[in-house]
């Protein structure tokens, strides 16, 4: 399945891309109140308790002109890792998203033709594995089904046929099952 181009996308924010975002800006988070309260806050103390000394007044604009360079860079550094966590994580994010609707289908009772997953995107194994399973029982289901009706024509054959009060019995409990068994397959949708 091809990507659809990019003014066609539709973006969803899935819960895994929302974690790792936070997962990725809490250590940026994190340094940066980090160097404020290491670098920043004790040089301009200093200043402020001893605001004659000329090597204090002259570290503390240094450090404020690099403060103010800084911090612009700190929040531009904060937002380029945010957009690159949820662009890196929709590789992985679309095919969940595609794989919780099939588990969505699956439970309740339809088996889908195919996994289908887009080029480019990420987990094509466990869809490839998933796919697998679906025809599996997909091809389960329709033989069940194929094997049961051959066997209620059969018993039909049988039933009219005159039999004794013991093989009518037996036809009956036969039937009991085969009804059982279809009405356990109407479940599925092919």
């Amino acid at each position: 399945m091809s990507r659809p181009p990019l003014w066609r996308r539709r973006f969803y924010v899935h819960p895994i891309q929302r974690k790792y975002l936070a997962l990725s800006l809490i250590p940026l988070i994190l340094c940066s109140v980090a160097m404020f309260f290491l670098a920043f806050l004790p040089l301009n103390l200093l200043v402020l308790n001893n605001p004659a000394d000329f090597d204090a007044v002259v570290a503390s604009s240094c450090l404020g002109l690099v403060g103010r360079r800084l911090w612009p860079a700190i929040f531009l550094s904060m937002l380029l890792v945010a957009g690159l966590s949820v662009l890196a994580t929709h590789t992985v994010a679309g095919p969940l998203v595609r794989l919780e609707r099939i588990g969505k289908r699956l439970a309740a009772g339809e088996l889908p033709e195919a996994v289908r997953i887009r080029e480019g995107d990420d987990l094509h194994e466990i869809a490839a594995d998933l796919d697998a399973v679906v025809g599996t029982f997909r091809g389960a289901v329709l033989e069940i089904r194929e094997q049961t009706g051959q066997a209620r024509t059969h018993l039909q054959a049988v039933q009219a046929a005159p039999t004794s009060a013991e093989a009518a019995a037996r036809l009956r409990e036969l039937e009991a099952h085969l009804a059982g068994i279809e009405a356990a397959l109407k479940a599925f949708r092919l």
